[in-house]
């Protein structure tokens, strides 16, 4: 049913993928509903932010935009959901865990009508960006229990979403116009239905039954990734991108961590995908200064890092969750040290991303752009997942087009189009076209 007044609602989200599909789904309710949605930084009637706990960070981000939302409009109701709600609650309206994540859109829009002296703002968000990608939840909870991880205790046990709401949801977003889906979840791996069977099954049916130019996955832990997974990436839509965990390049760390594999298992998945798809993008996720980290340990560490060349690497340094086994450990990583290990490895990590964009240049991929930046470059990422800065005032925002990538800035590349695109006639000259 559709709200009586045109409310403007704010959304921001922090954290994993999952999140970014569980605020995906809200926004489209309140849309539904006949609501404005706009980027968090705005001015709204109602805000509403998608919170995450995996760090104190992430405590320490949602007060903060809370606080912000609070300053913006004084009198706006403020709701927090998801993961974190319980950490930040005390400064929200509205605060809700994320078994009840979309009761958020009934709830926000009859306490605002409820409030004579809340009437709506009227204001219509920026021109909206076209719709490119769409992340959809596939999965979601998580049986593993890692020392340091709070998943398990706010997300729950694994459960997976059917096969038949899965590819109804993408034929609906490749209907919107949406050019990529990101498949999630926190245990992606684990996917299992009894119509298609296993995560195997699942991308099978997407490609098969939709018609989804790109799919790309998120991250898949290395203790559960399928066998034969990598066997379906001959199909062209499949993007060539696998974020895969390392968390520790040390045994040692990883069996304190909880982790079901060790380094050698790790360099041999990575190698075998390379072997296998060529040209793939290997992102993972660090932990530095784990409770009792020695110098050896992070070296090991450093030096997997250095030497796997990864496309991109997150940085975490560890951060102690109530209710964790790792809460207890010690010895703790003095701060001032684990900064420095966090350094270390981003540096590292740029180093990997240079060096994976350093190896395409020359290459002519397509590039599904997303925005124009305030330079008046295209902004917009191949599939495995490297950006490129493309020049041009032709409107390229949710195209698939193919372009030549021509040098490195940075972590990112630049490119040119190669070919002439009849439909921007009278703008195409502002692009730069290959030769």
């Amino acid at each position: 049913m559709e709200s009586e007044k045109c409310y403007t609602i704010a959304i921001g989200t922090l954290g994993c993928k999952v999140n970014q599909a569980e605020s995906e789904a809200i926004a489209r309710h309140f849309c539904a509903a006949g609501c404005h949605t706009v980027s968090f930084e705005a001015v709204a009637d109602a805000f509403v932010l998608n919170t995450c706990t995996v760090t104190h960070v992430a405590d320490r981000k949602a007060r903060q935009l809370l606080r912000r939302a609070r300053r913006r409009n004084p009198s706006a109701l403020v709701a927090a959901v998801g993961c974190g709600a319980g950490a930040v609650g005390s400064l929200a309206d509205v605060a809700l865990a994320n078994e009840q994540k979309l009761e958020v859109v009934p709830l926000v829009l009859q306490r605002l009508a409820a409030s004579p002296a809340r009437a709506p703002l009227g204001v219509a968000g920026a021109a909206a960006r076209a719709r490119t990608r769409a992340t959809v939840k596939v999965q979601d909870g998580c049986n593993h229990r890692c020392t340091y991880c709070i998943v398990p205790m706010v997300r729950g046990a694994e459960r997976s979403v059917p096969a038949r709401q899965v590819l109804a949801e993408v034929v609906e977003r490749v209907r919107e116009g949406c050019q990529e889906a990101v498949i999630t979840g926190p245990q992606l791996g684990s996917y299992c239905d009894q119509a298609v069977g296993d995560l195997r099954g699942l991308i099978r049916a997407i490609l098969q039954e939709t018609a989804l130019p790109r799919l790309r996955l998120s991250s898949i832990e290395p203790h559960n990734f399928p066998p034969g997974l990598v066997d379906l990436w001959p199909d062209t839509r499949l993007c060539r991108h696998f974020h895969i965990a390392l968390q520790s390049g040390s045994d040692a760390v990883l069996r304190r961590m909880g982790r079901t594999y060790r380094v050698d298992q790790y360099t041999e998945l990575v190698a075998s995908i390379r072997q296998r798809v060529p040209g793939a993008a290997i992102t993972t996720d660090v932990i530095a200064g784990f409770p009792g980290e020695t110098e050896r340990e992070f070296a090991e560490t450093h030096e997997l890092v250095r030497s796997l060349g990864f496309a991109r690497v997150h940085v975490f340094p560890f951060s102690a969750r109530p209710g964790t086994r790792a809460a207890s450990l010690r010895p703790l990583v003095p701060e001032a040290l684990k900064r420095e290990r966090c350094e270390a490895l981003q540096r590292a990590g740029r180093e990997g991303a240079s060096g994976f964009c350093r190896e395409m240049v020359g290459q002519t991929l397509e590039v599904l752009y997303e925005e124009q930046l305030a330079d008046g470059c295209w902004s917009g990422y191949t599939d495995n997942y490297a950006r490129v800065l493309t020049p041009g005032e032709a409107p390229l925002a949710n195209r698939l087009l193919p372009t030549h990538l021509t040098g490195v800035v940075g972590q990112d590349l630049t490119g040119r189009l190669t070919i002439e695109d009849h439909s921007l006639s009278g703008r195409v000259s502002a692009i730069t076209l290959a030769s």
